[in-house]
């Protein structure tokens, strides 16, 4: 799969690269408390129709900010770019790359199946870490105190290959805390969690490339109805980050002709372990009592 140069800035000292190269978004959104006043109602415009929003003149975007050209210019070069036209060039890469059909194949090349297994096994850690590494710290605390809100009502809902995400963290939601509840993929199911998706609501979507429309209706749904909205998406953000609080992405470079899910389900996975220091005895309570319950059904099972 063909990849764009990566997108790197040096700000205040602290360097932003984007995953596989090729984000500007998720970049835009690490730099936040850097930019100045002016920079970041640039990057808002940007982040509201991402990445179709830059692919204009300078004046047009500038314009459409509120800000002068030279603006435009300084957070260009904050990115990374020389200019304004390989910034635009690095958006139209990025717009194919969202469109590009499954074509890795045989990635590996391996010999043996040892060597294969090694160097999947090196690949796929590489990636997690990058992921990690390229997280906004501020993001993943918002969604700690999002989802660790027993308050709230929490919903998930997935697309077609992201369901089986939505479906772990939804269980493992369930078994740690209240109100949670799985939203089905057809449209009656969305519709009728939109009849109760409120204030009171904290909506987590799972989105990637290849991006589902009606998932990213719900999403824009569920902020008109000021729920929180949470994505876990891949690094080209999918449409529904301009409606999102929260943006989680995790690589989606793989070993097959797919988009991989590893990083993601990682990702999935610590968040989980830090909900549960972040909601403390609440959850270990609930998880030694579905224990107990899971051992009491067993046994009723088995004695039939």
């Amino acid at each position: 799969m063909a990849e764009a140069a990566p997108v790197t800035s040096e700000t205040d000292g602290e360097s932003y690269q984007s995953l596989e190269g090729v984000s500007i978004a998720t970049t835009l959104r690490k730099m936040r408390a850097t930019l100045s006043r002016s920079e970041l109602k640039v990057a808002a415009v940007l982040l509201s129709n991402y990445p179709v929003a830059g692919l204009v003149n300078i004046s047009s975007l500038a314009r459409k900010a509120g800000v002068s050209d030279p603006t435009v210019t300084r957070l260009v070069t904050k990115l990374g770019f020389d200019g304004f036209a390989s910034f635009k060039a690095s958006l139209q890469s990025e717009l194919e790359q969202r469109l590009m059909p499954p074509s890795r194949i045989d990635a590996l090349g391996s010999d043996t199946q040892m060597e294969t297994l090694a160097s999947s096994a090196t690949f796929l850690s590489t990636e997690i870490s990058r992921s990690f590494v390229s997280l906004n710290p501020d993001d993943v605390e918002c969604a700690l105190v999002a989802l660790a809100d027993l308050q709230k009502h929490i919903y998930v809902c997935g697309g077609r290959v992201s369901s089986a995400l939505a479906q772990i963290f939804s269980w493992s939601l369930e078994v740690l805390r209240p109100k949670v509840s799985l939203i089905g993929a057809t449209p009656g199911k969305r519709v009728n969690a939109l009849l109760d998706i409120s204030s009171d609501s904290v909506l987590v979507v799972f989105d990637y490339r290849r991006y589902q429309a009606d998932t990213v209706a719900l999403a824009r749904q569920a902020k008109d109805h000021h729920a929180t909205v949470i994505l876990f998406t891949d690094p080209y953000l999918s449409p529904a980050a301009s409606f999102a609080d929260v943006v989680l992405y995790a690589s989606i470079a793989g070993l097959t002709p797919f988009d991989s899910m590893t990083p993601s389900l990682a990702l999935l996975e610590t968040v989980i372990s830090m909900l549960i220091s972040r909601i403390g005895e609440g959850a270990r309570g609930r998880v030694k009592k579905y224990a107990e319950l899971s051992e009491t059904f067993e046994n009723f099972t088995r004695s039939y």
